[in-house]
């Protein structure tokens, strides 16, 4: 018995086997009937624990057997009897577990049935006879899944409960069976009154125990798992409150000693997360993570749990944050528990994939803290836990979605379409993963794919409709599956919205965008008060119903835009940052209107919008945004007005818009759209051709970034071809021509057949007939064929049916081919897409251009008659007085003159004239457009004369006089427009010989000029218009000259001359003295002037009424408040021209002569002294003779620069490094004449009348400044001399030269204060980078300079007291920091001249940064004194714009240096230390440690002496003195 004993208590096959047969050897031992049934009963025993545990063959066939012969050794009223049915029930029942046979069944009930006979109600056995029972049902319920077994349990249980007394031990026992039962049927039934017996019950049990501590927990147990199962399914709080106190109260119950411990806090710690969730507050988050800390605390280092707990302590945390805001250190904690869960992990498992995953969305947490690095690695860990999950995998689902959405949001910062394409791709694995049987969750996975192929298809620009109708019908699918009372409803509405509207931009099928509106309609009315995605979709709305309008034209639309704007803008505070989104679409909306009816409120509160929304405006997407739909306001209002300075406003936003993105960002291609047509428009008014230029590059750029199959190439072809095909009508370059074919050609083989295909074989057309007319060749002709073939079967569908007969018959009229034009009313086709005025008004102007395109180029008056028959059919439709009525008498004015430079036929002039008058006095009064009307009046006069010069008509010269006065006299007027009329006058009355009508021309034009500098102009826009003006001063002073005085004559030359740079730096000084005077008068022009040049980022208000200013209310008040200043003493002058008694001061230390090239006569002006009137002799150089000695010095500071190749014949080349950028091979010097012929035939004769031809000692010459003009300005004056012979003179024996680009630069220099600390900032770059020459000399040109300056009086461009040989921290910035220390800033580098962009020039610097002259303009030098440009082409003026003195050297005294050393032309490396080691030694031996600005041209001249005895004079005379 010993044996079996063991074997029941370990389940050892060997001990079971040793049990067997102990009992089968006593099998044949005669004992009484009592102790051979029981051994019979163990041995039935054992073959069924045998059976349990092995499976053993025959054991449960023999545990059968021996319990029936326990039974039949006994007789049935034995009291053993009952044992043997146990155990024969015991065996039947295991064999029915097994094989689920009826017949086993049966034979158990049957046992079952004998045993509840044996023991009635009554009997002491009665309660485990019914056990016993249960049993029985429960393995049938068990094999069978029938419920009505579990009933049959229950019912049975219940008996059983009543069976015992309270205070019965098996009473608490019956409970606990009794609601264990009642639960398993809760959990199949979901019956509240299941679970709600099962707590009752365990609650009663758990009174039963209040004295008795451990039965006490077991109860308290129960009684929280049955309150939480209820919690589970009916979501009361309350229970799971009560559950959540009965798990601490057995926590208190175990100690920490306590084996259970660490499973009781576990369960706490669950309980309380799910708290947590119910009722999130920061207190219970921070309860939660302490308890899992502790936890951890209780948990072995080898638990298995532990990996589990460490991740739900970071979710804690986690939750917290969510709750309480993230927090860096509360990121990094947990980050390192869900690292330590994943170490516990096993690699390549589910575990720790979900790990894994988890780790990867704490670190993700880091991007909201602006660590944007983390990202990349969450997406390695994703993907890594990704690659773990067998397809079949639960978690997959999850790890899909989290992939997608970090990749996404990588793509939202980086704009990769790679991540973009990914995320669609995980998003749509999970869409198909048939094991997510939540619909919610299938439903959320669908909208995270949809958006992200939304937003591919948009990124690409996509055109191919299979997939945008394969994303529809998703859609469509979804939302048909999908109830209206679910709350992804709306979503679904709003995405299929969009992806119509998408489509619609891709195909141009109205039918889809008039889909899109009814369902963003229904997501906004399905919404409910308070979501976020509301505002939205009332914003796509919005968006639809403005595409709608632009579509059709039709108001509705746009009013209903309007509406919805307004409705959103009236429901946010005006602080509210989402209200930006609505009042720019408000903003854009306006602009619309206006074009729609020219109502100049609608501009005017879309400006002041748009100011209002880029002050607010956070993000860098909402002020790209707004800046391009504002610079599209400007260019609408051009449109309608002709305004230059809408254009240039335009142009201003879009390069800011342009100056915060790179390409490929977003809104990148519609910004660079914008600018494109811009510079379009500008180029067509000024014809200026860095317009033109600068558009065609950037429409390539645009071109090339799109790929072929997206929907606007087609569109990106046709501009950049008519671009092209723009220049080459301008500029004559056939190359522009040949391109325009060649872009249209390959965008026609490539791209889809939408109506933007159409506009390009339009495009294509005009290039090939060009092409066609230039060299007459008849493939075009070919090809013209073809493709008027193409255009006649080209069709759409929709509404846009008019618009493709437009195009079409447009390609006809380039085709020569017959084609109506407009009919004399509108049809209906025509009402429908075009109701506005301004857009019947754009069709007719589209008509004239065409016509007058093909008058240019044909000289066919016939296209004229054409243009004319429009105007005159379209008259009837416009009402007299409105502006369109007086734009088309404009359009048939130009039409006519265009017919008389052609015909001759002074009727046509006439009719030109008269139809301009017309239009002139239908505009309204004081407006700028009859400003522009009554100088095209002007200007028609004016030409009429020139082609009949005696005719009557020139008795209306005064009459055209008087015109362009009143258009000047206009303050409201734009001044680059004021500007022209006056220099229109001034010209053509000088020209007609009206001289004092001319003289006041030009003193109102120079009085003019510095306004038109600072007055609402972006640099751009002045040094365009100055550029324009560039000759004027030269002519006036001429003509000053000839009809007034020398002194007028100065102030001519001196008002016009580097206008742009005086003026930057005269405003400095008279704002801070007019602070000191009148800082309220200073305040407002401040404001006034940032308002007017476009840099407010608000809106722009009058400074005393806080009322909103339109621009040319701005204009006057900006006049007003300069008249107010120059009211104050001293200031008289302010801003202004100055008196030539105030310039005549620049002679106070020596004369100042003025070299005036023209093409009459070359003069210099002598001003010797301010007390003595100043003197003009004439010369005997003429402009011809300058330009041939200017082409003869380019050939040789080209050979100081490389441009002599190094496979020259030549055998008499020497390698000398320059510092112009480039290695350069020089020629001997061959041009000494070049000064000999300065000599005798400009300075002599100045020299004579200052110096009489009498040698000075040297010691005893005076000082002499050129004030050089024109292409005087290259030549380098103050070395002119003859240098061979016994007569042998030259300037420098005479006078130390010094130059100045204008009078009151000196000036200004002068009164420049003496530094209070004298420092030197020497910086030499020797490596600047690739394509830049070594300069190995530099290094000890800076020995040099250590060598002499003490080193107290260096500044170094790091902390490291050692100056930089290496050029290693010679970069733009560590100068611009240092320089305001400097009173000597020393570079020497290479320096680099930008003819085509004159403020980009500068000195190259570390990688082959320039530090521009653009930026040190910017930077306020209180200290500077002498500046010493050891580089090439400092000195060095811009052949365009010579008087506008944009070089390296300029920009130092404009910069606040009184004192400059530069250099005219490339300079030998070899030069700079020599020269470096005598300027320096000479300045400091003079003045001590105390350099003295003014000494700086003695001591250059001292070194070029010593220069003159070594080196040929190209390399000494290069060097030259600008400034006191």
């Amino acid at each position: 018995m010993a044996a079996i004993s063991v074997s029941d208590k370990c389940p050892d096959r060997t001990h079971l086997d040793r049990a067997i047969d102990l009992l089968l050897q006593l099998q044949d031992t005669n004992y009484p009937a009592a102790e051979t049934s029981l051994r019979f009963r163990e041995l039935s025993k054992a073959y069924l624990s045998r059976y349990d545990h092995f499976t053993v063959q025959g054991d449960l066939k023999n545990a059968i057997e021996y319990s029936k012969q326990a039974m039949e050794v006994l007789p049935v009223t034995h009291p053993d009897h009952i044992e043997c049915l146990y155990c024969l029930a015991r065996c039947r029942r295991a064999r029915y577990d097994y094989f689920g046979k009826q017949k086993d069944l049966k034979e158990l009930f049957s046992v079952s049935d004998q045993i509840l006979q044996l023991c009635p109600p009554g009997h002491p056995q009665h309660a485990a006879a019914l056990e016993n029972s249960v049993t029985d049902f429960y393995s049938i319920y068990d094999k069978t899944g029938d419920s009505s077994n579990l009933d049959a349990v229950i019912e049975v249980r219940e008996r059983i409960v009543g069976f015992y007394p309270r205070e019965d031990v098996d009473h608490s026992l019956a409970l606990s069976r009794l609601s264990q039962s009642l639960m398993e049927r809760f959990r199949l039934g979901g019956s509240q009154k299941d679970i709600d017996r099962a707590v009752a019950l365990r609650r009663e049990r758990l009174s039963l125990y209040s004295e008795d501590p451990s039965s006490q927990s077991i109860c308290l147990e129960g009684l929280a798992i049955a309150l939480f199962f209820r919690y589970n399914k009916f979501k009361r709080t309350g229970d799971l409150d009560e559950a959540a106190q009965l798990r601490r109260r057995l926590l208190e119950l175990s100690p920490k000693s306590h084996p259970s411990h660490a499973q009781k806090l576990c369960d706490l710690a669950d309980l309380s997360d799910l708290q947590l969730i119910a009722s999130p507050n920061p207190q219970r988050a921070q309860y939660v993570a302490n308890i899992y800390e502790e936890l951890l605390d209780a948990l072995a280092p080898d638990d298995p749990d532990r990996a589990r707990i460490f991740s739900r302590s970071a979710h804690a945390l986690e939750f917290g944050m969510e709750l309480t805001g993230i927090s860096s250190e509360m990121v990094d904690k947990c980050v390192t528990l869900r690292t330590e869960a994943l170490g516990l992990c096993r690699a390549g498992t589910d575990d720790y994939a979900m790990r894994l995953s988890y780790l990867a969305s704490s670190l993700e947490l880091k991007e909201k803290l602006g660590d944007f690095t983390a990202l990349d690695r969450v997406i390695e860990m994703r993907m890594e836990a990704l690659a773990c999950l067998p397809q079949n995998s639960t978690l997959r689902f999850d790890c899909l979605l989290d992939l997608g959405a970090s990749l996404e949001k990588r793509y939202s910062r980086t704009g990769k379409r790679d991540d973009l394409a990914s995320a669609v791709s995980q998003y749509e694995e999970a869409v198909a993963l048939t094991s997510i049987t939540d619909p919610d969750d299938r439903i959320g996975a669908f909208l995270s794919f949809g958006n992200a192929s939304l937003q591919l298809l948009e990124k690409d620009g996509s055109s191919d409709m299979v997939e945008w109708n394969r994303l529809i019908s998703s859609y469509e699918g979804a939302l048909n599956s999908c109830p209206a009372s679910a709350p992804q409803y709306s979503l679904i509405c709003a995405h299929l919205a969009r992806t119509f509207q998408g489509a619609h931009s891709a195909s141009w099928q109205p039918d889809l965008l008039q889909k899109a509106i009814p369902l963003y309609l229904e997501a906004f009315n399905t919404t409910p008060d308070g979501d976020p995605h509301k505002a939205s979709f009332m914003q796509n709305l919005s968006k639809a119903l403005l595409a709608s309008h632009l579509l059709f034209n039709d108001p509705g639309p746009l009013n209903e835009a309007m509406y919805w704007n307004r409705v959103a803008m009236e429901r946010l505070p005006a602080d509210d940052p989402e209200r930006i989104p609505f009042s720019r679409d408000m903003a854009y909306a306006l602009c619309r209107r206006y074009m729609f009816y020219n109502d100049d409120k609608d501009f005017e509160e879309a400006i002041r919008l748009f100011q209002e929304i880029y002050s607010k405006a956070e993000t860098l997407e909402d002020r790209v945004y707004c800046l391009d739909k504002w610079a599209y306001t400007y260019r609408a209002r051009y449109s309608s007005t002709n305004e230059i300075i809408d254009i240039n406003e335009a142009v201003r936003l879009h390069e800011k818009a342009m100056n915060l993105m790179s390409p490929g960002d977003k809104l990148w291609s519609e910004v660079v759209d914008g600018l494109v047509a811009d510079l379009r428009d500008a180029y067509e008014e000024t014809d200026n051709q860095p317009d033109i230029v600068r558009a065609i590059g950037l429409q390539r750029d645009l071109l090339q970034s799109r790929p072929q199959s997206h929907y606007e190439y087609a569109g990106d072809a046709s501009v950049l071809g008519q671009l092209l095909t723009q220049a080459y009508r301008h500029m004559g370059d056939q190359s522009h021509l040949e391109e325009a074919i060649d872009v249209c050609r390959k965008a026609h083989k490539s791209t889809n057949r939408g109506i933007d295909h159409l506009g390009l074989m339009v495009t294509y057309c005009r290039a090939l007939r060009m092409h066609y007319i230039a060299v007459d060749d008849p493939r075009d002709l070919e090809e013209l064929s073809y493709l008027e073939k193409s255009i006649e079967v080209f069709q759409t569908g929709g509404k846009d049916d008019l618009s493709v007969a437009l195009l079409r018959e447009g390609s006809a009229n380039v085709l020569n081919s017959n084609s109506g034009y407009l009919p004399a009313e509108p049809n209906e086709g025509y009402d429908k897409l075009f109701a506005g005025a301004s857009n019947r008004m754009f069709l007719i102007n589209m008509k004239i251009d065409e016509c007058r395109s093909q008058f240019k180029q044909s000289h066919d008056i016939r296209f004229v008659d054409d243009g004319v028959m429009i105007c005159r059919e379209a008259l009837p439709w416009f009402p007299d007085g409105t502006s369109t009525y007086a734009s088309i008498r404009t359009s048939i004015a130009f039409l006519c003159w265009d017919r008389y430079r052609v015909s001759g036929e002074v009727e046509d002039a006439d009719q030109a004239l008269s139809w301009m008058q017309e239009s002139r006095q239908a505009t309204t009064h004081n407006t700028v457009t009859e400003m522009h009307r009554t100088l095209w009046c002007a200007e028609l006069m004016i030409e009429r004369d020139s082609f009949e010069p005696d005719g009557p008509l020139r008795t209306r010269l005064p009459l055209a006089w008087d015109f362009l006065r009143t258009v000047v006299d206009c303050v409201s007027c734009e001044m680059h427009i004021r500007f022209h009329a006056a220099m229109t006058w001034a010209i053509q009355a000088a020209r007609n010989h009206y001289s004092e009508s001319a003289l006041q021309a030009f003193r109102i034009i120079f009085s003019m000029l510095p306004n038109l500098a600072w007055l609402g102009s972006d640099t751009r826009s002045s040094l365009y218009a100055i550029h324009q003006a560039r000759y004027l001063p030269v002519e006036a002073a001429m003509f000053a000259l000839r009809h007034s005085t020398v002194e007028e004559a100065v102030e001519f030359l001196e008002s016009g001359r580097a206008v742009i740079w005086t003026q930057a730096t005269r405003l400095r000084r008279p704002m801070d003295d007019i602070g000191q005077v009148a800082p309220a008068l200073a305040n407002r022009l401040k404001e006034l002037s940032t308002n007017l040049q476009g840099d407010a980022t608000g809106p722009q208000k009058d400074g005393s009424s806080g009322m909103a200013l339109t621009e040319s209310k701005l204009r006057v008040a900006w006049f007003e408040t300069v008249e107010q200043v120059r009211k104050f003493p001293g200031f008289d002058h302010f801003l202004g021209s100055n008196p030539f008694s105030a310039l005549s001061q620049v002679a106070c230390d020596g004369p100042v002569v003025i070299l005036l090239d023209h093409e009459n006569c070359c003069t210099a002006i002598i001003i010797s002294s301010p007390l003595v009137s100043p003197v003009k002799i004439p010369l005997t150089i003429t402009v011809k003779k300058l330009q041939v000695l200017h082409g003869r010095l380019r050939t040789v500071a080209d050979s100081r620069s490389a441009i002599v190749s190094s496979d020259s014949p030549e055998s008499t080349q020497t390698t000398c490094p320059s510092r112009a950028g480039r290695t350069g091979r020089v020629k001997p010097s061959c041009e000494t004449d070049i000064l000999t012929i300065l000599w005798n035939e400009v300075a002599q004769p100045i020299v004579q009348h200052l110096a009489g031809l009498s040698v000075p000692k040297l010691e005893d010459r005076r000082r002499i400044w050129w004030c050089c003009v024109g292409h005087f300005s290259f030549m380098p004056i103050h070395a002119a001399g003859k240098y061979k012979g016994r007569d042998a003179l030259s300037v420098s024996d005479f006078f130390i030269s010094s130059y100045t680009p204008t009078l009151q630069t000196l000036i200004d220099a002068r009164r420049r204060p003496t530094p209070e600390v004298n420092k030197v900032l020497a910086v030499i770059q020797p490596n600047a980078s690739p394509g830049f020459a070594p300069l190995p000399e530099t290094k000890g040109e800076l020995r040099e300079v250590c060598s002499i300056v003490p080193p107290e009086m260096m500044l170094y461009l790091d902390d490291s007291g050692q100056m930089d040989m290496e050029g290693a921290q010679a970069t733009p910035e560590n100068i611009m920091e240092k320089l305001p220390e400097a009173s000597i800033l020393h570079l020497a580098c290479h320096g680099v001249q930008e003819v085509m962009n004159p403020l980009r020039s500068g000195f190259i610097m570390k990688g082959g940064k320039r530090l521009t002259i653009e930026r040190l303009m910017t930077q306020p030098l209180p200290q500077a004194s002498i500046a010493f440009l050891s580089a090439c082409y400092t000195a060095s003026s811009d052949e365009e714009r010579p008087d506008e003195a944009i070089n390296l050297a300029n920009a130092m005294l404009f910069a606040g240096f009184p004192s400059v050393v530069a250099t005219m032309w490339p300079m030998g490396d070899a030069e700079g230390p020599v020269v470096a080691r005598s300027l320096y030694q000479q300045l400091f031996s003079l003045s001590g440690n105390k350099p003295d600005a003014r000494a700086v041209a003695s001591a250059l001249d001292a070194t070029v002496r010593e220069l003159r005895k070594t080196l040929p004079w190209e390399r000494w005379a290069v060097f030259v003195h600008l400034g006191v």
